[in-house]
């Protein structure tokens, strides 16, 4: 198995660094510039060419990226352009929210999906099966900001039972855990919706395919409870293609928080990375870039494993 990890590791070196090419690249094509963020648009083109040389950018476009990708192969993420502090900081400041955003999105998706995807299953064709796949249709098709502002408006507005955005008693650490939650909640349901609701149709579609296997018949005919054939039986045969999905909504977890962080005023990466990228603040682009482009290659990953890990039949070769 480590010589797996260790290949599949090695594999992804190339893709990283055509993801980093092509990012930076793309970056650099854009209208605009750091300079044209930082500065008034009546200063002196002397001066700005001075900025534009104490941040590297008077260089040409590949040597920059020469110079980047060495640093940061190094261990060196670069200073923020605008911040004027190292990236690798600035990241790690806002990485346990991201990653308490992360996880609390997949635990609400999680404990939602499976069991209504089970019981629509178990009721085909009845009034639970519809309504499930009306709302999984539903979530589906509701933008994450969208959702996010409804909630907000409900919940905070109307009823004011959840604050609209933040987390100031996280980052101040003088909140209790009931302030975090309260501030958790909302971004959580709205980052967590939409992969709640494609995993509802995936666990309905697979739990339906093993309710007609031979072994669930041979093991009602056992005379064992119902919900002992389901989910000792049935569920875990059935979470494999569910587990391999898991894996692969890791980056669209990432890729939410941007949205969802930036409407509820969140300070995790998301923002830190939405900022950036208004800003042309190149070093916090890339670098968010690549921790994206590594939770692709994890997801993968991780789903390789989990995959084998049910099936006793897969193999790592």
């Amino acid at each position: 198995m480590l010589a797996y990890l260790f290949r599949r590791l090695l594999q992804a070196i190339p893709l990283l660094f055509g993801i980093s090419l092509i990012s930076f690249f793309m970056m650099h094509l854009a209208p605009g510039g750091p300079t044209d963020v930082m500065m008034d648009p009546q200063v002196k083109p002397e001066d700005r060419e001075r900025m534009m040389k104490d941040l590297g950018l008077d260089q040409p476009p590949w040597l920059q990226y020469v110079h980047w990708v060495t640093r940061f192969a190094q261990g060196d993420w670069g200073v923020s352009f605008i911040r004027k502090q190292p990236v690798l900081e600035l990241i790690l400041e806002r990485l346990p929210q991201t990653m308490l955003l992360m996880g609390s999105s997949f635990l609400f998706a999680a404990a939602f999906s499976i069991p209504i995807g089970i019981l629509a299953a178990k009721r085909k064709n009845t009034w639970i099966d519809y309504t499930s796949s009306f709302v999984a249709f539903l979530g589906l098709a509701t933008p994450n900001f969208w959702l996010g502002m409804m909630l907000m408006m409900v919940f905070s507005v109307y009823l004011n039972l959840l604050p609209a955005g933040g987390m100031v008693g996280m980052i101040e650490g003088q909140g209790h855990i009931l302030d975090f939650i309260k501030h958790l909640i909302l971004p959580a349901i709205t980052l967590g919706t939409a992969d709640m609701a494609a995993l509802t149709r995936y666990t309905r579609s697979s739990m339906l395919e093993v309710f007609g296997q031979n072994y669930m018949v041979t093991a009602r005919a056992k005379g064992l409870r119902e919900w002992v054939v389901i989910y000792k039986h049935g569920l875990r045969n059935g979470l494999i293609p569910i587990v391999t999905i898991f894996g692969l909504s890791l980056p669209s977890f990432f890729g939410g928080a941007v949205i969802v962080e930036k409407i509820f005023a969140y300070p995790g990466i998301g923002l830190l990375f939405l900022d950036a990228v208004f800003q042309r603040d190149y070093p916090i682009i890339m670098a968010i870039t690549m921790i994206s482009a590594c939770l692709v290659v994890l997801g993968n990953l991780l789903a390789d494993i989990l995959y084998a890990a049910l099936d006793p039949r897969i193999e790592y070769k």
